[in-house]
C-alpha cells in the first residue's frame, strides 16, 4: 500500500528538508515544490493528502496560489486540505491566522516545525480511518516532546 502523499511548497531547502524529514517520521511520503508554480503542476498531476505551503513564494502571491489550488479542485469530490506554513518574523500570529482563513487555507504551522505540531496536522487534515496510521495517532514519548519543543523554541501554532 502507497504512502500518502503531501506536497510541500517552499523555496528554502532547509525549511524542506525539515519538514520532510518529520513527515518520514510519521510513514508520509513527500513532493516538494520550490515555487507556486511547481505546485500548481504537481496538483494537475497527483492528488495529495495535504499541502504545506510557505506563505513566502518567489513567483506568486501564496493566498493567490491557493485561490488557484482550490479552482483546480472545484470539480473534485473532496478539496485538498492547505496548510500555511508560516514565519511570523514579528506580525502578529491571530492576524496571520485571519489571512490564512480568510484565502481558503485549512490552518497553520509556524515555523521552526515541531514533530508534534506536524502530528497535530497530520491527524487533523490527513488521516483515515480506513487505513490508520498508528505512528500519527500516538502522542510522541515524553522525552521525544521535550526534545522537539525545545528545538522548534515553543514555536508552533495550529490551533485553528
Amino acid at each position: 500500500m502507497p504512502l500518502p502523499s503531501i506536497l510541500v511548497v517552499d523555496d528554502n531547502d532547509r525549511d524542506q528538508d525539515a519538514i520532510k524529514n518529520i513527515l518520514a517520521q510519521f510513514d508520509f511520503s513527500a513532493t516538494g515544490a520550490r515555487s507556486a508554480q511547481e505546485a500548481l503542476a504537481a496538483v494537475r498531476d497527483q492528488k495529495y493528502a495535504v499541502i504545506l505551503l510557505s506563505l513566502n513564494l518567489p513567483d506568486m502571491d501564496s493566498y493567490e496560489c491557493v485561490r488557484q489550488l482550490k479552482r483546480l479542485e472545484l470539480d473534485a469530490s473532496s478539496q485538498t486540505p492547505v496548510v500555511a506554513m508560516v514565519n511570523p518574523d514579528g506580525e502578529p500570529i491571530g492576524l496571520i491566522e485571519q489571512k490564512v482563513l480568510r484565502a481558503g487555507m485549512d490552518g497553520l504551522i509556524q515555523k521552526p516545525f515541531s514533530a508534534e505540531a506536524v502530528r497535530r496536522i497530520l491527524l487533523r487534515h490527513a488521516y483515515e480511518p480506513r487505513r490508520p496510521n498508528l505512528k500519527t495517532l500516538r502522542p510522541l514519548p515524553p522525552e521525544a516532546r521535550a526534545a522537539d519543543e525545545a528545538r522548534s523554541d515553543g514555536l508552533e501554532s495550529n490551533n485553528i
